[in-house]
C-alpha cells in the first residue's frame, strides 16, 4: 500500500515501514491511538506490523503479536517481539523453526493450525488423477503439459473452493500460510512449491513441512520429467500427518487464550474488561490507510501469504 511520504529515506533499523511526511501513515496511527483512548481495550492483537505493536505498547495496552514463519531475526522483528507481552503462533509446536531463539519459543502460545474450513465435513471423495493447483498459471500449465493424462484444475475466482479441494487426489500449492492450512484442513496429499517472499517465509515453512514428513517440497519448479515422480511421492506420503497440523480446534484454542489474557489484563487494571475487538471506527476514519488491526475474532486464518 502506498501511503505517500518522502521516498529514498531508509526506516530506522528497528522499523519496517516509517516513511517521512506520509499523511496516510499519520492518519492511521492517529486513528488507532484515538480508538485506544476511547475504548481502553484490555488487549491489542497485532497481525504483522511492528510499528502498530510499538504504538499500542507505548499507549499502555498489553499487546499480543501473531508470529509467522521465516527468518525473523532482523532488528525490527526482534524489537516488536520484545515489546509484545505475549506471542501467538497459528501452528503447532512441532512446526517451529529450530533456529528460533529459545526466548521467543518460551513466550509463544501455539494454537495449532486452523483455516476457514474448520468444522466443515468433507462430503466429496477424491477423484483419481485430479490435481488441484493453488499456485501460478505457469505451474498449472507446466503440470498439465507434463502429465496430459491427469486432470489439472487451477483454483481461482470467487467460488467456494472447499469441495474442489476435497476432490483432489493431490494438491499443489505454494507454502503460504493459508494455502497450507486449507490443504491440511481437507486432508489431501500436498506438494509445496515455495514462492519468493520476504524473510524466506514460504521457503522456511516448506522445509519444515517436508522435514516433519507431512508434505513434499521442492524449491525449484519441477521440470517436465519430474512431475510424475513428485506427485507419486506426495500420494505415497498421504495426508495423515496433516491431521496434526489442523485438528479443527486451533481457532478455539486461540480464542480461549486471548480471552484469558484480556481477562487477566482487565482484572489487573481494576477496570471492566473490554472485548477483544477491531477498531471499527478506523475504516471510516481512514479508509485507505489502515492495514494493521486487532482481530475481532479468531475465525479466520491470519492473512499470511
Amino acid at each position: 500500500m502506498d501511503l505517500g511520504g518522502r521516498s529514498g529515506a531508509e526506516p530506522p533499523p528497528g522499523l519496517h515501514y516509517a516513511p517521512i511526511d506520509s499523511a496516510g501513515l499519520r492518519e492511521r496511527m492517529v486513528a488507532i491511538a484515538g480508538w485506544v483512548g476511547a475504548q481502553r481495550p484490555a488487549l491489542f492483537v497485532v497481525d504483522v506490523s511492528v510499528e502498530v505493536t510499538l504504538l499500542a505498547r507505548l499507549l499502555g495496552v498489553p499487546v499480543t503479536v501473531w508470529r509467522q514463519h521465516g527468518r525473523r531475526d532482523d532488528a525490527a522483528h526482534s524489537l516488536g517481539y520484545s515489546c509484545a507481552d505475549t506471542l501467538l503462533a497459528p501452528f503447532p509446536r512441532w512446526l517451529e523453526d529450530p533456529e528460533t531463539p529459545p526466548e521467543t519459543v518460551d513466550r509463544t502460545f501455539y494454537t495449532g493450525g486452523f483455516s476457514r474450513f474448520d468444522g466443515r465435513v468433507r462430503s466429496v471423495a477424491p477423484v483419481r488423477g485430479r490435481v488441484v493447483v493453488m499456485h501460478s498459471e505457469a505451474v498449472a500449465a507446466s503440470l498439465a503439459q507434463a502429465l496430459p493424462g491427469r486432470e489439472v484444475l487451477q483454483l481461482g475466482g470467487t467460488e467456494d473452493p472447499f469441495g474442489l479441494l476435497c476432490s483432489a487426489e493431490v494438491i499443489v500449492a505454494g507454502a503460504g500460510h493459508n494455502a497450507v492450512m486449507e490443504a491440511a484442513s481437507v486432508r489431501r496429499p500436498l506438494v509445496c512449491l515455495p514462492e519468493e517472499r520476504p524473510f524466506e517465509e514460504q521457503l522456511r515453512k516448506g522445509q519444515l513441512l517436508q522435514r516433519a514428513g507431512v508434505a513434499v517440497m521442492r524449491v525449484a519448479p519441477p521440470g517436465e520429467g519430474e512431475w510424475g515422480g513428485l506427485l507419486a511421492e506426495a500420494i505415497a506420503l498421504g495426508a495423515d500427518g496433516l491431521a496434526d497440523l489442523v485438528d479443527g480446534r486451533g481457532a478455539a484454542r486461540a480464542a480461549t487464550h486471548l480471552d484469558e489474557l484480556a481477562g487477566a489484563s482487565g482484572q489487573a487494571a481494576g477496570e471492566p474488561v473490554s472485548a477483544i475487538s477491531s477498531p471499527a471506527g478506523l475504516q471510516s476514519m481512514a479508509p485507505s490507510s489502515v492495514s494493521s488491526r486487532s482481530h475481532p475474532s479468531i475465525g479466520h486464518s491470519p492473512h499470511f501469504s
